[in-house]
């Protein structure tokens, strides 16, 4: 389904036609509530459980892991850079 949304949204940008930002919107509409319905599951469903799974030591290791893969991958200060990015989208198009 999120494919599909993206598609759709890229599908009109290429588009540039008619009611283009119209189409664009309703998809990433579609889209934003997709990805909310997403994490809301993720929050309430799968972290609880991997919370009360988990060892201490083991949460610990994790973390340890996603911090060497974030700093590999993405380089020192990305990650802070992405959430920044997010902040000024947010001001910028939900006010």
């Amino acid at each position: 389904m999120g494919r599909e949304f993206a598609k759709k949204m890229n599908e009109e940008i290429q588009k540039r036609t008619g009611l283009w930002k119209t189409d664009f919107f309703t998809h990433a509409k579609k889209y934003i509530d997709l990805l909310n319905k997403h994490v809301e599951k993720e929050d309430n469903n799968a972290f609880k459980i991997a919370v009360q799974k988990l060892t201490s030591e083991k949460d610990a290791e994790l973390v340890e892991l996603f911090e060497e893969i974030e700093l590999e991958r993405l380089g020192i200060g990305k990650h802070e850079h992405y959430h920044e990015m997010i902040k000024k989208l947010k001001v910028k198009y939900l006010k």
